[in-house]
């Protein structure tokens, strides 16, 4: 997908370690298919999830921050 974004959206998700964090962007990227891991998500560093969604009539982008806690 090449098309110009209408719209750039950035999120950084903060909280203590072990709260969930990267369950709930894993949980937003897969919808329907996430499962809840066997073992415990540690993020080093920071993660970010780049995303496109057509909201509207407007094309999207959402940048999500994933520090570690």
């Amino acid at each position: 997908m090449n098309e110009k974004c209408d719209m750039s959206i950035n999120i950084g998700l903060i909280g203590n370690s072990d709260v969930g964090k990267t369950c709930l962007i894993r949980k937003f990227q897969k919808h329907d298919q996430f499962q809840i891991p066997n073992k415990k998500i540690s993020t080093i560093g920071v993660d970010q999830v780049t995303m496109k969604l057509r909201i509207e009539n407007l094309l999207v982008r959402v940048i999500i921050w994933d520090p570690a806690g």
